[in-house]
């Protein structure tokens, strides 16, 4: 489980890595899109579970430089 938040003008995603609360922050973008970079997050704990991924937008935007990206 995640959620998505207005943080200083862009968003803060937080989220829960094994036990531990973690936020990335994407930067400004928009809501939509924010969302689907929610959504991915969300996903990573089975992908990374499992050898096979079938979800070639995760692997997309997990290759994707991003700027405001803090752990």
């Amino acid at each position: 489980m995640s959620s998505l938040n207005k943080h200083h003008g862009g968003w803060r995603i937080r989220f829960t890595d094994d036990g531990a609360e973690k936020s990335f922050y994407p930067g400004k973008m928009p809501k939509k899109m924010a969302l689907q970079v929610k959504a991915h997050i969300e996903m990573l704990p089975a992908v990374s579970a499992s050898s096979n991924d079938s979800r070639a937008g995760t692997r997309t935007i997990l290759a994707k430089p991003w700027k405001n990206a803090a752990f």
